[in-house]
């Protein structure tokens, strides 16, 4: 090989190892603008309506307690149950959205404890972080009531990003009786690319590395990468998946906890696939109308935590 070659195919390699760099340098500064700017703060109802169940239904007090260095507002309705059910709101929802179900499950004769994530409703913290988070918010949850309480069973009800880490949470936490995840996302990765694919198409994948190595440098490796379908098969926890079958957001075949059990053998998950047109959407699964429960989603949830009481 002539020096003039050897000079042109060291340019050439100088020149694509450039453009590579420039291309990792782009995509990583916007995945983070981008990812920032998807998990924004979300304060919508700032007026503290979660007092709305009627006192003849359930007392009420209000609780802080910290979840690393964000302080979480916390909400117990009380009926001198000896159960609790903990509700784990979705992306961009807060406590008051789901009074119909702390008014159901109370007068099912559960105690119910709701809870603004970080970055949520009344709750510390200047973003949202990422879908993570809410594993960790839902750890200090769980950590905060069993100092504060002796209940026989904590349940867990959590609806799509609060399905994912309702279920995500058996891995560490075995003192939980039951979980109901509805809508519930697979992963955080999962969540992510179910809102971008949706946004921009299949393109969006072209970025999923860059979206996966700021998410660990966000949560770690760990929490990043641990899936709602791994926990449940890692424990004999009894779980109901309930997902509607017209879901666009996090559809039954793709994304959601659903599509990644529905062919796992795993004998303490039930899955229930909600046909009802109108009502089987991302959130129409859960309130048909503005205002109410759906009552089929209330009494799949009490019949099952009622079946799966802590053992003496």
């Amino acid at each position: 090989m002539t020096s003039s070659k050897k000079k042109s195919l060291l340019k050439v390699l100088k020149v694509s190892i450039i453009i590579v760099l420039v291309f990792i340098t782009v995509s990583m500064i916007a995945t983070v603008f981008i990812y920032n700017g998807v998990f924004q703060t979300y304060r919508e109802n700032t007026d503290n309506m979660s007092v709305a169940v009627s006192a003849d239904v359930a007392s009420y007090s209000s609780h802080g307690y910290m979840s690393g260095e964000n302080k979480l507002s916390g909400h117990l309705y009380e009926t001198n149950s000896d159960s609790v059910i903990i509700i784990i709101p979705g992306f961009h929802a807060e406590t008051d959205a789901f009074i119909p179900y702390v008014d159901e499950f109370c007068r099912n004769g559960f105690d119910v404890f709701t809870f603004d994530c970080t970055g949520h409703g009344e709750s510390g913290g200047n973003s949202s972080v990422g879908f993570p988070q809410v594993i960790k918010d839902l750890d200090a949850t769980l950590e905060y009531i069993s100092e504060k309480s002796s209940y026989k069973n904590i349940y867990l009800f959590g609806h799509s990003r609060g399905g994912y880490a309702a279920c995500c949470a058996l891995k560490d936490n075995k003192n939980i009786s039951a979980v109901v995840s509805v809508s519930g996302v697979n992963s955080a990765m999962d969540g992510i690319m179910a809102y971008s694919t949706d946004t921009i198409g299949p393109i969006a994948y072209g970025n999923y590395p860059f979206l996966w190595i700021y998410q660990s440098m966000l949560f770690g490796t760990e929490l990043s990468s641990r899936s709602a379908s791994d926990c449940i098969q890692d424990t004999d926890v009894p779980v109901l998946i309930i997902q509607g079958k017209h879901d666009e957001q996090i559809p039954s075949d793709d994304f959601s906890v659903y599509s990644h059990m529905e062919d796992a053998d795993s004998s303490n998950a039930k899955l229930v696939l909600y046909d009802n047109p109108g009502c089987d959407g991302h959130t129409t699964i859960l309130f048909p109308q503005d205002g109410t429960a759906n009552p089929d989603i209330t009494s799949y949830a009490v019949n099952f935590f009622k079946n799966n009481i802590a053992k003496e």
